[in-house]
């Protein structure tokens, strides 16, 4: 079931056009984290979502029940974390 929710969560996602960067985001209530990026072009971490939420999820079973997507960290902040995820990964940002 987690296969089929991630290959459709953002069907017909239309990317953003501003400059990044952007992350996968991953969000348990209040909290969020920026798991993989950052990403110059918002199409790149929409592509990376699904291929980091399932690896998040095969460590950690809890990551299914946390909201997947993307966010961009504005252009006035000059500092761009790594994601805490990008070491999973053998092509990261």
């Amino acid at each position: 079931m987690t296969t089929f929710a991630a290959e459709f969560w953002n069907a017909g996602q239309q990317p953003d056009t501003k400059p990044g960067p952007y992350y996968v985001s991953a969000t348990n209530g209040e909290h969020y984290w920026l798991m993989r990026g950052p990403y110059e072009r918002h199409a790149e971490a929409l592509a990376a979502v699904t291929e980091t939420m399932l690896k998040a999820i095969d460590l950690d079973a809890k990551a299914h029940w946390m909201a997947w997507g993307t966010c961009r960290k504005p252009g006035d902040l000059v500092r761009s974390d790594p994601g805490k995820m990008n070491k999973f990964f053998e092509v990261h940002p």
